[in-house]
């Protein structure tokens, strides 16, 4: 076991030592990140047809690209990890930022005839089995993106021996990997959004823009407080 693996063993065992610990652990845990979900969440209004990304601290690239028609939910959730796998890996306090962009709204500036446009090309990749338009352009955009950045925790898909299965988007037939011809355009207005929020200065621990936000989780609290003894 290495060193730093063993020093962050310590820290939690001692963060949790007794009962009264372990709940002052988990209480302080979700205060912090219930304030990550407000920030994600709060005054976006109804969007939910969105593109977002998770950076770690010094990381250049995003950990992590998703996508989901059901923003507010799946933002809400994100930092919290309910259901979401990646607070449970990677967890909110080591966060340096996580961009978001509401593709919807940005879609909704182009022409009608562009906009049936693409809603018809995707219409014609999809089965009858998979018929959300929406939710095909949402996962046209990820595909795009995730094949474009391949962040470590969409590259590989986990095993039940305990290894990892490398994801070849080259060779996908994914619904994602399906529409993705057909919003090569959408694509390119919402990368310039994504790359306008990735490269904001933390000026604030939220920033809000026309088609997007970034919450930078550091800048919300002094995380170094976080736990049971002080």
């Amino acid at each position: 076991m290495n060193e730093r693996r063993r020093q962050w063993l310590e820290a939690i065992r001692s963060m949790t030592a007794t009962a009264s610990d372990a709940e002052s652990y988990l209480d302080r845990r979700l205060q912090f990140t219930t304030s990550i979900a407000q920030k994600l969440t709060d005054g976006c209004g109804k969007q939910d047809a969105l593109l977002y990304g998770v950076w770690l601290d010094e990381h250049i690239a995003p950990i992590y690209i998703g996508q989901s028609t059901e923003g507010r939910r799946r933002l809400w959730d994100l930092p919290i990890g309910e259901s979401h796998h990646l607070a449970n890996s990677f967890p909110p306090e080591i966060w340096s930022r996580v961009v978001v962009v509401y593709w919807e709204e940005l879609f909704a500036t182009f022409p009608a005839k562009a906009r049936g446009k693409i809603e018809n090309a995707v219409r014609e990749s999809l089965t009858a089995a998979s018929s959300n338009v929406t939710g095909a352009i949402g996962l046209g955009l990820e595909y795009l993106m995730q094949r474009a950045v391949q962040p470590l925790f969409n590259r590989r898909k986990k095993l039940r021996d305990g290894s990892w299965r490398n994801v070849d988007w080259e060779s996908s037939s994914s619904v994602g990997a399906k529409a993705a011809p057909s919003v090569q355009s959408l694509f390119a207005i919402v990368l310039l959004k994504w790359e306008e929020l990735a490269q904001h200065p933390p000026s604030a621990d939220v920033t809000q823009v026309a088609g997007g936000r970034v919450v930078f989780p550091s800048r919300i609290s002094d995380i170094s407080s976080i736990g049971g003894r002080e």
